[in-house]
């Protein structure tokens, strides 16, 4: 139990927004500004120090969503560091996929928190169906994470749907498709096999060769490391 867990909701929330002020790097939000990571509002604060911040706090329902509605970049990457992965229920995940407004953003999630949900993989399976980029993101990015235990009925769900979307004009879905082909590159020859059948079903486009670029550097090098 740390120190914070006695105080008042209102007070732990404080508590964190002036760690969070304390936190902040201009130089850091510049940056991000060139690069059109634009949020609504931001401090800055890199991920290693918002992980500092979450280390000392426990995982709290109530928190996370109290920070989440804050709608400030960091207090929303801390609402996924934060929130008890078996207390994240459907209605709230599908809640949040509406304010996932940066990669960034759905990255943290992701690795965060989504991964870890119990119904990780059926959620994967449902968002790759959504007519979302956002939502299909999560689901190829999720799946990259968890593809060792991945069904095989589900993998080919996710393999035929790169197929279909593999000519997205949206670049972090184009490159989530690309992390999770490779992922699944390191599962066995059989399933390298399976990718590369993808590969050659991938219609002609820019983004398609993005990815197979991508695909093709993984086997290369999972097969020179065997």
């Amino acid at each position: 139990m740390t120190e914070n867990e006695n105080l008042p909701l209102n007070r732990q929330i404080a508590l964190i927004r002036r760690q969070i002020i304390a936190s902040r790097n201009g130089e850091t939000l510049h940056q991000m500004q060139r690069e059109g990571i634009l949020y609504k509002k931001s401090y800055g604060v890199d991920i290693p120090r918002l992980r500092q911040i979450a280390a000392a706090w426990k995982s709290d329902k109530q928190i996370a969503e109290q920070l989440w509605t804050l709608s400030i970049r960091e207090t929303q990457i801390l609402a996924t560091m934060l929130y008890p992965p078996e207390e994240f229920d459907r209605h709230t995940a599908e809640k949040w996929l509406k304010d996932f407004t940066q990669t960034e953003l759905i990255e943290q999630a992701v690795q965060n928190l989504l991964c870890k949900l119990p119904y990780a993989e059926t959620l994967c399976i449902e968002w790759i169906e959504k007519e979302d980029y956002k939502a299909q993101t999560c689901a190829f990015l999720t799946a990259a994470r968890i593809y060792q235990s991945l069904s095989t009925d589900s993998r080919q769900k996710i393999n035929q749907k790169a197929i279909l979307i593999a000519s997205s004009e949206d670049y972090s879905l184009v490159r989530s498709i690309s992390v999770c082909l490779s992922r699944f590159c390191r599962i066995d020859a059989a399933s390298r096999e399976e990718v590369n059948s993808v590969l050659i079903q991938l219609p002609e486009s820019k983004q398609a060769k993005l990815i197979t670029d991508v695909v093709k550097q993984e086997i290369a090098f999972i097969e020179e490391a065997s």
